[in-house]
């Protein structure tokens, strides 16, 4: 089993999954005198993981970084309407104490030697990506079940996550090429033709799976290049895909609808801007890791927590 320098955490994707996994877990406490019943499974779920992390993939001396979100206002501004389904959704159905169970996973985490990060106006994504570069000479193991932090995956950084099927999966570069037929960096081309409908990113209509892939197989080595440096000049093959898609439609509904060069541009610049993620942010914050091991055994018998964990 390879082991790493380091392992950068997505803390909300596993947060989310533990309050779903561990939705019994809570602890009855005294607070001013009245016993409440406070959840503690996103707790439970995150140290767990921390303490698999630790012992199964960390070098002796490897260091762990728990990434949080915070709210995305860059990319609001480069579009109002970004995650605009799933804020709506958080908004209806968000469960009311999701949040104090974070704050209690970052107050337990805080005692152990796992230092935490974020950054104003981002998504735990880009500060993952941010801290993957800026340790690009070792080995980083990146632990997410997000698509997108495939962009990152190269011969010393992969990924892990569990899949839907309830197993583990260790992405290198190697496994990912022969899964996919294509490199990791190069799904965010991928990406920019479909768009995302879960964070409401919309894509050229009609191109899916299938279509993506084919069409990215027929783009030529120089605009790849282009659009990886966010020169967004569209395609010779995908032009000629997007022409004859209207003249069908056209035809079909016996309209007259144009190609208009500039706007499909405009549209993959903006795909671009959303799904690129940055690796060059100079605003994160840490919370610095101090271990102590008294403090976090008061903690996890106030939260009658059974085990250590190991953190």
């Amino acid at each position: 089993m390879k082991k790493y320098d380091l392992a950068i955490i997505d803390g909300n994707n596993i947060a989310h999954k533990a309050f779903h996994i561990h939705a019994g877990l809570s602890a009855r406490i005294i607070i001013e005198g009245t016993e409440v019943e406070i959840r503690t499974g996103i707790s439970y779920g995150m140290l767990k993981h921390i303490s698999l992390l630790k012992n199964k993939f960390l070098k002796d001396d490897g260091k762990i970084i728990l990434v949080w979100d915070k709210f995305p206002s860059r990319k609001l501004e480069i579009y109002p309407e970004y995650k605009e389904a799933r804020m709506t959704k958080k908004k209806s159905d968000a469960p009311s104490d999701f949040k104090d169970q974070v704050k209690l996973c970052q107050l337990l985490v805080s005692k152990s030697d796992v230092n935490q990060a974020y950054a104003y106006s981002e998504e735990a994504d880009d500060v993952v990506a941010t801290l993957a570069h800026r340790h690009k000479k070792k080995t980083v193991l990146i632990s997410s079940g997000d698509k997108d932090l495939s962009h990152l995956i190269t011969d010393d950084c992969h990924k892990y996550y569990r899949n839907s099927k309830g197993i583990d999966i260790l992405m290198t570069r190697e496994r990912y090429v022969k899964l996919m037929g294509f490199e990791p960096i190069d799904f965010l081309i991928i990406q920019i033709m479909m768009g995302d409908a879960i964070d409401s990113i919309p894509g050229v209509v009609g191109i899916g799976d299938k279509t993506s892939l084919s069409l990215f197989e027929q783009f030529t080595d120089a605009e790849k290049d282009f659009w990886h440096r966010g020169i967004m000049k569209v395609p010779e093959a995908l032009e000629e895909w997007l022409i004859k898609r209207i003249e069908r439609k056209n035809k079909k509904n016996n309209e007259i609808c144009l190609y208009n060069r500039l706007d499909y541009a405009k549209m993959f610049e903006r795909n671009y801007k959303l799904m690129k993620l940055a690796v060059n942010l100079d605003n994160i914050e840490f919370i610095i890791g101090r271990k102590d091991g008294k403090r976090l055994k008061q903690l996890l018998d106030k939260y009658e927590f059974t085990t250590d964990f190991g953190v």
